[in-house]
């Protein structure tokens, strides 16, 4: 299943995906959700993309649900950026693992209620320099945290993560056979 490119407003929920596995989510823009925004519940699914902003919770996934990779989305003015669990949203510590980034430099999502400090840069943001990751990671529980979340919306999209003369001992390799 794939769900892309809805703008959906003022509505309870904004979207629910329940069940069936390995469904990708994209693109799409919620606004307003009184709820949720981004009701996942499902494994083995791909959301990215997704700008979800000025809802309750901008995404909620269902405890139990694993395997879930969830990177690129922008989560703008929500009471709670995203909330892990069973209804009415106890976090729970031992929740299954779901991936809320992708590898360094390409980071995780952008959350504006988790915004600094970006003092550092590097895979494990322990560079002097500004890099527009986080430093710290955004902890959802035990198994579920975005390591690399983004300082600026859309970060993803610009293609400077790493700063200029940071990149050292590079050199050229000839190989010849």
């Amino acid at each position: 299943n794939q769900v892309s490119s809805n703008k959906i407003q003022a509505a309870r929920y904004g979207a629910s995906l329940l069940g069936g596995p390995s469904n990708k989510i994209s693109g799409n823009i919620i606004t307003n959700a009184r709820d949720v925004g981004l009701d996942i519940g499902t494994d083995n699914s791909e959301i990215f993309e997704n700008t979800i902003s000025s809802c309750g919770t901008g995404l909620f996934k269902a405890y139990g649900r694993a395997n879930n990779r969830i990177y690129h989305n922008n989560f703008i003015d929500n009471t709670a950026s995203a909330a892990i669990g069973q209804k009415p949203y106890p976090y729970s510590p031992d929740d299954p693992v779901n991936t809320w980034n992708l590898p360094f430099p390409d980071g995780g999502n952008y959350y504006s209620d988790f915004t600094t400090p970006d003092n550092f840069y590097g895979y494990l943001q322990d560079m002097e320099g500004s890099d527009r990751i986080v430093d710290a990671s955004k902890i959802f529980n035990t198994n579920n945290a975005d390591r690399l979340p983004f300082a600026l919306p859309d970060r993803w999209k610009v293609s400077d993560r790493i700063p200029p003369g940071k990149i050292t001992n590079l050199h050229t390799v000839n190989i010849t056979r």
